[in-house]
């Protein structure tokens, strides 16, 4: 997983050397891990960057100052950090005296002592509140001088090959305390965005991609619904206004009695896909109260009925945390219950990750094998349950959002999968140069591969 951190090959831009024959050691290269909030978060360090003069490459080989954008959520998110972190020691090794190596986001925050202490061949420590000055931070720290005037500095001497959908934060923070949970330690407080933060980022993420279109909005945040129900309509009006917004999607909705309201939205505005990410973490009564969630089931059930009331073809992702501390087999039977009343169409699972700086008695710990062997278990069930919905879907005809085009392969999603973490399309057809990245167009679905489809071009004239 870390190698293709480094893979110059899985790079999204393509070759252009004239930013590095402009302007000697003041090139840069971002390296986003995490979820996909990190990635509004190294837009706005692209933007530091770029608003002072520094120029980006599209390899890391090319790069002086080589900035990671980290996580530090769970154990195995703190470990590709420290081995992003070492393979890039290597990098820097080459070339002493020119290349730096920037730690920038939650696993700076949470772990910066740490990190001076046992890695100090990191040159720079940035936290989680000063994305949108780590250009200012590095230019006084590394005292860097540039050759040609600010004006001059072409920021579009990359050509990316952008994806049509892109991220915006509907805010930061959250102020919840679920008991295994980090974020408002590393996140601070909720802070709501406003109307006017959505545009700046708007025009940001155009700038970034050299002004391509944007046909799919995805709104992220540490908690959508904490979002006062009117700003978060103004948002979604605002993106529905733009032409070339086709899609808006949601994502991280909290089940409490504010996702209600949210699910009416869905009703005035069309350009919201069929998709509800509502994370419940578990099911158990019990486990729920311990972790400090909601734990009404019967509520979480009503929240499905509502959304498929609402969008008859909704799809509905959640996740559950296995292993939490005196977790037991009826337990587990709750969560096979729920999944056998309510269609789930998308699951996530993860393993329980302690923290120290958790409250919670260790003499309850669940082994490590037991949770292996829970995860199995739902996953495999889940998987049969969701199979009739998926062949009443096997024959159909779904517009199809086309994320990339290669010279063998064309594939995309359906409104009711998200990018990155749903299912795909894989599109046959023998008239692949007819089709552009960012079409949306009608595809029948003619294979189900458990996880992906296989689906062929009806006709393209993209929608």
């Amino acid at each position: 997983m870390i190698k293709t951190k480094f893979d110059e090959t899985k790079t999204e831009f393509v070759n252009k050397k004239i930013c590095e024959k402009k302007i000697e050691n003041n090139i840069f290269y971002i390296l986003t891990l995490g979820c996909p909030k990190n990635k509004v978060d190294s837009r706005k360090i692209w933007n530091s960057l770029t608003g002072l003069g520094y120029c980006e490459t599209n390899s890391i080989k090319k790069a002086n100052i080589l900035i990671i954008n980290s996580c530090g959520f769970i154990k195995e998110a703190q470990k590709e950090t420290i081995d992003t972190i070492f393979n890039a020691i290597k990098w820097k090794k080459t070339d002493l005296k020119n290349r730096k190596i920037v730690l920038v986001g939650c696993f700076s925050q949470r772990f910066e002592k740490e990190t001076k202490i046992e890695i100090p061949e990191v040159d720079l420590i940035i936290g989680t509140g000063l994305y949108d000055q780590v250009g200012k931070i590095i230019t006084e720290k590394f005292k860097k001088k540039f050759n040609n005037k600010k004006s001059e500095n072409n920021v579009n001497t990359i050509k990316k090959n952008n994806k049509p959908y892109a991220y915006f934060r509907t805010s930061q923070g959250c102020s919840r305390r679920c008991t295994f949970c980090v974020i408002p330690s590393i996140r601070g407080k909720f802070i709501s965005y406003d109307l006017d933060n959505i545009k700046k980022q708007f025009i940001e993420e155009k700038k970034f991609r050299n002004n391509d279109n944007i046909t799919e909005v995805i709104l992220v945040s540490q908690d959508t619904v904490s979002q006062k129900i009117f700003e978060l309509e103004k948002i979604i009006s605002y993106f529905s206004s733009l032409d070339e917004v086709k899609w808006i999607r949601l994502h991280y909705l909290f089940p409490d009695k504010r996702i209600l309201n949210i699910i009416k939205l869905f009703e005035k505005y069309s350009k919201l896909v069929s998709y509800l990410d509502i994370p419940f973490q578990h099911i158990s009564k019990n486990i729920l109260k311990n972790m400090n969630r909601p734990y009404d089931s019967d509520f979480f059930s009503e929240i499905i009925q509502k959304a498929i009331e609402v969008r008859k073809d909704i799809e509905i992702r959640t996740s559950f945390i296995l292993g939490f501390p005196g977790e037991e087999n009826r337990d587990i039977d709750e969560i096979l219950n729920f999944l056998e009343v309510n269609q789930i169409h998308k699951l996530s699972l993860f393993s329980y990750s302690h923290e120290n700086s958790f409250k919670i008695n260790k003499n309850n710990m669940v082994a490590d094998h037991l949770i292996k062997e829970r995860i199995n278990l739902i996953r495999n069930y889940h998987l049969k349950n969701r199979k009739p919905h998926r062949q009443k879907l096997l024959g159909t005809i779904q517009n199809v959002i086309i994320d990339n085009v290669k010279l063998d392969e064309v594939s995309g999603r359906r409104p009711q999968d998200s990018p990155e973490i749903d299912e795909m399309v894989f599109i046959k057809t023998e008239n692949l140069s007819s089709i552009q990245q960012g079409d949306i167009i009608p595809i029948e679905l003619t294979a189900d591969m458990e996880y992906d489809w296989i689906g062929e071009l009806v006709k393209h004239e993209p929608t």
